[in-house]
């Protein structure tokens, strides 16, 4: 417990140590104050060496002009000198620089030292033509650009180099003049901080006096209040002395050792506390033997079984830590473990449920996962490797890796299909996408998942299985394949049918209707009759002519495309339901196949379809456009347009998906309500296709 005689030695010791500290940060500033004058000395000693570098070049430049001008060599009585001490200057500056105390940038320096070398070397050039009495020519010399150029440049350069050195100069002085009274500021509010310290020391010791006895009051509550929660707590604890013997149990530990508090007190911890390992028997070293040993605590240790003194054994964890007084001096340790017997069986059944669920994975083929949302990690069983060819390290276990995998074309519908996912908590799903193989290429996957959500509802797990369908799609497609044909053909049989019997039929009446009428031997009313019945058949014949184009687009090769989707918009035009707009790129058949051609006429016929029931529009812009990899046919309407996210496919939008997957292709629908609808199909040139049972041949039948 705190006493005034404790209290005024360490407050005033506390002052001293506070003084002795302002005393010494002071004196160790008046260092550097001195440290800081001696760099000014050196400055000022370097600016007046150029000083008198720079007089002696000039009256160096004096002697040469006066002996040129006068012819008289008395002026150049003190030219040796003069060289001697310019050169003996620039050595001592050439020094401040070497040493790193210039003020002076060593690029300006070295300007001037080439400035001050052709300056001695131009001086002597002229003293020499002075001494063999070429005065004129020494006179022109110093007259020429390069002596009017040299005496310029080092103004110039003794100028600046001069406004550098005394700007560092004054700088110097001023932070001198500044640091030196921010010092002496700082030394005298120090002691007065440290005396104002000393006052507010003593009071608020004074006050801990009181705190202190207040204190001791609620510490014997707090002892009954401890004694309480000991014997209340579930696990075990037991403190020892300095020596090791236990000095008290709580009943939790009593419990669990089968020795009472009387029983075991002051009883080496051993005895009582009897702990081997868990997998080899042996006895474990003494835990409290570590804490005093050391002085440390020790963390909770595992595979620990507790014999207790009634014959039951336990598993165990068990920690520990020192008992110190105020020093740190260690008086003894504290104790603690915990029956975690159940929490270990629990632990070997999860271990087997493990160990069943790689059971289970080896015996399937599916890619199984385990998504953790909160810690973004994926872990995969080991079907990933023969399922997409990836090796072990090329394996990442963040959704980073899966996403980046994903085909292009199919991340932006994943993720929406996540978003609505989680948006609406639901625990299972089911999609399908496309995902790259170490070769590159991609496969078909179907991917089925449970989620799991948190109490707050937010995703924080995911488990599914990715199966591989890649063959199931390529047998669709080719079933696809095979109907679309199977319908081109009967299309094309009834086309044909239509146009060579029913129209030859047509035809034949015809002409016996025009036999009856140019006979003569019919009624006027009934000729009428017959000639109404003419224009019926030729619009019929018409019709079915149309019909039979629409149901039998092709039949030559020398009608392109476009022409055939002409044929196709002509009757939408004439009936003036929507203006279209239509550019189809010119091709060869052999670049585009038939087959495909075919496609794309289905698509565009279908669509138009979709447009005239549903669109409401206008306009109509049609494009067919042919790249290097591909060609690509774009449909825009400016009608009603429809709700993307309310959208559900009807049979013409899916029989257009399901001819672009036909050709390994790719479809697109953009829209949104006022704004019309815009259809993109994409579909490769490089196709391998199943092949039809008939090629149909592109010219309409015009006969």
């Amino acid at each position: 417990m705190f006493t005034k005689k404790r209290i005024l030695p360490a407050t005033l010791l506390l002052s001293l140590i506070v003084l002795c500290s302002v005393v010494y940060w002071f004196a160790m500033q008046n260092k550097w104050l001195i440290a800081d004058y001696h760099k000014q000395h050196e400055m000022s000693v370097e600016q007046d060496k150029f000083e008198d570098m720079f007089l002696y070049i000039q009256s160096a430049e004096s002697a040469v002009r006066g002996f040129a001008g006068s012819g008289n060599p008395r002026f150049m009585a003190g030219y040796p000198s003069f060289i001697d001490s310019i050169r003996s200057n620039f050595r001592q500056l050439q020094k401040f620089q070497d040493l790193d105390h210039s003020s002076i940038d060593p690029v300006l320096f070295s300007t001037m030292g080439q400035l001050v070398k052709d300056k001695i070397v131009f001086t002597g050039q002229v003293k020499l033509l002075c001494e063999k009495n070429d005065f004129a020519a020494a006179i022109s010399l110093i007259s020429t650009e390069r002596g009017l150029l040299l005496t310029d440049s080092i103004l110039t350069v003794h100028q600046a180099a001069n406004d550098l050195m005394l700007h560092s100069l004054g700088q110097s002085k001023r932070t001198f003049n500044f640091e030196n009274n921010k010092y002496y500021n700082i030394a005298y509010w120090g002691i007065i901080t440290s005396l104002l310290f000393i006052a507010v020391v003593v009071f608020l010791l004074s006050r801990e006096i009181k705190r202190v006895q207040r204190i001791s009051k609620e510490m014997v509550l707090q002892k009954e209040h401890l004694g309480i929660t000991l014997k209340s707590i579930g696990e075990g604890l037991i403190t020892t002395g300095n020596d090791g013997n236990i000095i008290y149990m709580n009943p939790a530990a009593e419990h669990l050792t089968g020795w009472t508090n009387r029983e075991a007190k002051y009883k080496p911890l051993q005895i009582v506390y009897d702990v081997i390992h868990e997998e080899t028997g042996l006895p474990f070293e003494n835990i409290v033997n570590k804490i005093l040993q050391n002085g440390r605590r020790v963390e909770l240790q595992n595979h620990t079984i507790l014999r207790s003194k009634n014959g039951v054994n336990r598993v165990i964890n068990n920690g520990g830590s020192p008992l110190m007084d105020l020093e740190g001096t260690v008086l003894g340790a504290v104790l603690i473990f915990n029956d975690i017997t159940d929490r270990k069986k629990n632990e070997e059944k999860v271990k087997k449920a493990v160990e069943r669920y790689e059971i289970l994975s080896r015996a399937t083929s599916d890619t199984i996962w385990d998504w953790d949302i909160i810690q973004d990690t994926i872990l995969y069983n080991d079907n990933i490797t023969q399922m997409f060819g990836y090796q072990k390290g090329e394996i990442e276990n963040g959704s980073s890796w899966w996403k980046n995998n994903l085909h292009p074309d199919d991340y932006e519908n994943i993720s929406v299909v996540l978003d609505e996912t989680f948006k609406n908590m639901s625990q299972t799903i089911q999609f399908e996408y496309r995902y790259r193989c170490a070769d590159h290429s991609y496969k078909n996957i179907l991917d089925r998942a449970y989620v799991a959500y948190n109490a707050g509802g937010a995703p924080v797990r995911m488990i599914g299985a990715m199966q591989d369908i890649t063959k199931e799609k390529e047998h669709e497609r080719h079933i696809a394949i095979a109907i679309t044909d199977a319908q081109e053909k009967e299309r094309r049989e009834l086309g044909m049918e239509l146009h060579d019997n029913v129209n030859q039929l047509l035809g034949a009446t015809l002409l016996y209707m025009g036999v009856a009428i140019k006979s003569g031997n019919v009624g006027k009313e009934e000729n009428k009759i017959l000639k109404n019945c003419v224009d019926y058949i030729n619009e019929a014949i018409n019709e079915l002519r149309n019909l039979s184009h629409r149901l039998t687009p092709y039949s030559k090769e020398e009608v392109s495309l476009k022409n055939i989707i002409e044929i196709l918009i002509e009757p939408i035009q004439k009936a003036n339901l929507f203006e279209i707009d239509l550019h189809v790129d010119t091709f060869e058949n052999d670049v585009v196949d038939s087959d495909m051609q075919t496609n794309l006429y289905r698509i565009v016929q279908e669509q138009l379809t979709n447009i005239l029931k549903h669109a409401h529009a206008t306009e109509v812009k049609i494009f067919v456009r042919l790249t290097k990899e591909a060609i690509k046919l774009n449909i825009a309407d400016n009608g009603k347009g429809f709700d993307m996210l309310t959208l559900q496919d009807g049979i013409g939008l899916e029989n257009i998906k399901t001819r672009a997957e036909m050709f390994s292709g790719k479809c697109e629908i953009k829209s949104s309500p006022g704004n019309g609808c815009e259809l993109m199909v994409e579909l490769p040139l490089k196709t391998v296709r199943l092949k039809s049972s008939e090629k149909m041949l592109l010219t309409p039948n015009l006969s």
